[in-house]
């Protein structure tokens, strides 16, 4: 397989066309480099050039911020998503479908609501979930969170072995 260069990989993501909801997605494209971190520096080759290793692909589109729906138009865009320099063309494709989908799924949560809430939101910190699940001990617990802007969540537990049985009335 040969190794892609910059402009392969720009035309296979000129290929591509991406419109859902009057929304039309562009497609940026940088170039990765070996970083070696414990280090604190790049990877050098034998010829003093920073090490090359692929790609990223990031899609990006125009929308309103999900605080201010009916605000001004705002530049969105999705995470990077890394392909090697060895990946065939039809990789290069492959990916931009998996970024399209991630952003589907990510604007998907952000404007899902539950009682005026985004429940389900893609914007979750992991060590906070983490916290709340951890106060799931016993047969009652409960757990909050105070995210220091005048918000705060608050869950409590309950396993339900009090509940009569039976289907509820």
């Amino acid at each position: 397989m040969k190794e892609l260069t910059i402009e392969d990989v720009r035309a296979q993501v000129a290929r591509v066309s991406h419109k859902v909801d009057g929304i039309e997605f562009r497609w940026n494209v940088s170039r990765a480099y070996e970083w070696l971190g414990d280090e604190g520096r790049w990877m050098i080759d034998e010829e003093d050039h920073v090490v090359h290793v692929g790609f990223f692909i990031q899609i990006e589109y125009d929308e309103a911020d999900i605080d201010d729906p009916g605000g001004a138009l705002e530049v969105q865009q999705g995470r990077k998503w890394f392909v090697g320099k060895h990946v065939s063309e039809s990789e290069v494709i492959q990916t931009m479908l998996k970024a399209a989908l991630a952003s589907a799924e990510h604007r998907t949560r952000e404007w899902f609501l539950v009682d005026g809430r985004r429940i389900y939101g893609p914007h979750m910190d992991a060590n906070e979930l983490s916290t709340l699940l951890r106060a799931k001990t016993g047969r009652f617990g409960a757990a909050g969170l105070d995210y220091g802007d005048g918000r705060s969540l608050t869950i409590r537990y309950d396993d339900g072995s009090d509940l009569e049985p039976g289907p509820p009335s």
